[in-house]
Formats: C-alpha cells, structure tokens, sequence
C-alpha cells in the first residue's frame, strides 16, 4: 500500500484499506446476520474530516522516524527494565518475544491468516529476521516449514470459550481459503511452498456446493492467468 519513506500517518484512508480491508462499520449491520444497531458501532466510527482538523490531531508512526528492530527493542527491554520473553515456546513461531499481549495473536489468530492467505506468523518474523540480518534464508525456510502450517492448542481454548465444534470451524474457516493459493487435491487443501513442490495442509471440510463454487473460482483464476 505504501512505501517504507513514505513516511505514513494514519488516517482514514489507512484505517479503511489498511485495518478494516475495505469495510466499514456500517457493513456490520445486517439483521439477516446479526442483530446490530448503528448505537452498537458508534465505537467503531471514524471521525469526520472536519472534527479531526478542528481538533488537530495526527497520527503519527514513531518507525518514521527511529528504525524499529524488535530483536534489537526486546534484549534493550531486557537488559534495563527486566522485561521477560515467553518461558514456553510458541507453537506457530520461532520468536518467544513478540505478540505476548493476546493469547491468540500466535495461534488461532494467526492460524486464520494461514488459511486464508497460506503464510503464518513464522512467515514474517523470519522475513523481518532476514532483511535485518539475524537470520539467512536457508534458515528462515526452515522456521516456515515447521511453524507455519501448526494448529495450536489454543484453538481447543477459543471453541470451548465460545462453544463451538471444531468442525463447525473448519467448515467456516475453509470458505475464506484464497483460491489463488489453495487448490483441492484428493480432499486436501494444498498450496506450493517456497521451497519447491507442494503439499497437503489438511482435510477439507466443505460440503458439495462450496466445493464446486471454490473450483470454479479457481477455474476462472487460472483462465486470467494464461
């Protein structure tokens, strides 16, 4: 979306494309689907144009203007304020520092990521650890092999807290797979890897009608291409 010198506020435009991937909180309300009010979202309104130039307020990212390197922050932190990584290691990534504020952000959050878009959060500390030189590629590869397709046993924690079957899950889950990545081999989900072929990552869950729709979006995908 932007460049690093760029040097991006944030704004509407990085809330909207950025934060919300094109929605809005007006998107939310649909009786069909749930039962919310415009009162239910008023948190999640943005101010208008006017009200943030009377006010004067910018939004503006420190990384403009200090390289941010959180291998570097994190053993700072350490060193002068006692601050203490993960004891357990994480299940979908190598790092034990980053993303300690949401029991889930490394797992069941992230765990969506991968099946929607095919790359989890292994993917971006190792690209991060190798564009800063802490890591070479070969080894980053080998962080995404192991880490990256992981279901962690946080998602057992997330279905009982909100009683769903883990079926049910991945029923929903596997109609957010991106066709451009995912395709329907033997009833398997599988993708190409960055190290060359390509594998299974798991039973697929559709029924019969969202298994021929996901196909002929991924007909249509491969038609464009050629």
């Amino acid at each position: 979306m932007y460049e690093p010198d760029d040097f991006v506020e944030f704004s509407a435009r990085v809330r909207h494309e950025h934060d919300l991937r094109g929605f809005e909180w007006y998107d939310m309300i649909d009786d069909k689907v749930e039962k919310l009010t415009e009162k239910d979202l008023l948190w999640a309104k943005y101010p208008s144009d006017e009200e943030i130039l009377k006010v004067g307020v910018r939004g503006l990212y420190i990384g403009n203007f200090f390289k941010w390197d959180p291998d570097w922050h994190s053993k700072m932190v350490q060193e002068k304020y006692g601050f203490m990584p993960r004891k357990e290691p994480f299940q979908r990534t190598y790092r034990n520092f980053s993303n300690l504020d949401d029991r889930y952000e490394n797992g069941a959050h992230d765990l969506l990521k991968f099946i929607k878009f095919g790359y989890g959060r292994a993917s971006d500390h190792a690209s991060k650890d190798i564009r800063n030189g802490y890591m070479a590629r070969e080894q980053g590869i080998e962080m995404v092999k192991k880490y990256d397709h992981v279901v962690s046993d946080d998602l057992n924690y997330w279905l009982n807290y909100v009683d769903m079957k883990e079926e049910e899950f991945w029923k929903i889950a596997d109609t957010f797979r991106d066709p451009r990545v995912w395709r329907i081999e033997d009833g398997q989900w599988v993708k190409d890897n960055i190290w060359g072929g390509s594998s299974a990552y798991g039973k697929v869950f559709l029924d019969k009608e969202h298994i021929k729709e996901f196909k002929e979006r991924c007909d249509k995908i491969n038609k464009r291409n050629k």
